[in-house]
């Protein structure tokens, strides 16, 4: 089975990064998981990851649209300051059923997908490509 060696999880809500914990420990789909409940201390986290030579950038990170103090497209405005050159895939993972939202995600070639809360098992399979002939 395809895993994951680094996945991101960006939401303020404890309950789902809680199930989504669970999730993956029970498909072991992924090495590492990484939880922020604020768009903050994610860029933080990746500030200090760009200044080492031997960072491992995460295969997805999955990022939450309403969130206070720094909402996730606020994250991805401010990650793009970065402007790193490693490529970084971005699930919007939300509860948001606004069209005006889902619209935008298409426009930014950060976001790989836009999802609804909270993610499968089955998901998680799909973006490791099994079942699909990898």
């Amino acid at each position: 089975m395809k895993k994951f060696r680094k996945l991101i999880f960006i939401d303020d809500d404890k309950a789902t990064n809680y199930f989504h914990n669970i999730i993956l420990k029970q498909s072991d789909i992924c090495d590492e998981a990484i939880f922020f409940e604020s768009a903050e201390k994610a860029l933080d986290y990746f500030e200090e990851l760009f200044s080492t030579d031997d960072f491992i950038m995460p295969d997805y990170v999955f990022l939450d649209i309403n969130m206070p103090v720094m909402n996730g497209w606020e994250f991805i405005d401010a990650f793009e300051k970065f402007n790193r050159a490693d490529p970084i895939i971005i699930i919007m993972l939300t509860t948001s059923l606004n069209k005006n939202d889902m619209e935008r995600a298409k426009d930014l070639d950060l976001i790989y997908q836009f999802w609804n809360k909270p993610l499968a098992a089955e998901k998680l399979a799909e973006l490791a490509g099994i079942g699909q002939g990898s």
